[in-house]
């Protein structure tokens, strides 16, 4: 089963120095999600009712973050706690999605169907100053 993770938080969040978005990111990463999007809103209010926008200054900024993800259900129910923790003002949702297609970049430099051996060569090289 695929799902969408949705967590919603205000980009000023930081814990332990470091913005909240940026751990979530980095945590969806190592745990190998296909890929993070974070959204930057342009204004919104949450649970306590107090309207951010960038129309307004606002500091330090409180505009809304959604940091969304598609991938694998048993992995975002595996990150799940961790993602709680991280998340300690805001919202954390999961959707059922069907994924109906799936577009790919060519990586590097290389054709696809090439593995390392393909294009590598066992002799050693040399160079002495």
């Amino acid at each position: 089963m695929t799902q969408q993770l949705w967590i919603y938080i205000d980009e000023g969040d930081s814990l332990e120095g470091r913005t909240v978005a940026t751990r979530i990111v980095e945590t969806l990463r190592a745990a190998g999600a296909p890929g993070v999007t974070v959204l930057r809103g342009v204004g919104g209010y949450g649970t306590h009712g107090v309207f951010h926008s960038d129309l307004l200054v606002d500091i330090p900024s409180r505009l809304p973050l959604v940091i969304t993800c598609i991938d694998r259900s048993d992995r975002l129910q595996r990150l799940l706690p961790k993602l709680s923790e991280l998340v300690q003002e805001g919202l954390i949702v999961l959707s059922p999605v069907q994924v109906v297609k799936v577009g790919r970049r060519a990586g590097g430099a290389l054709p696809a169907h090439l593995t390392v051996a393909d294009v590598m060569t066992h002799d050693v090289v040399s160079v002495t100053c």
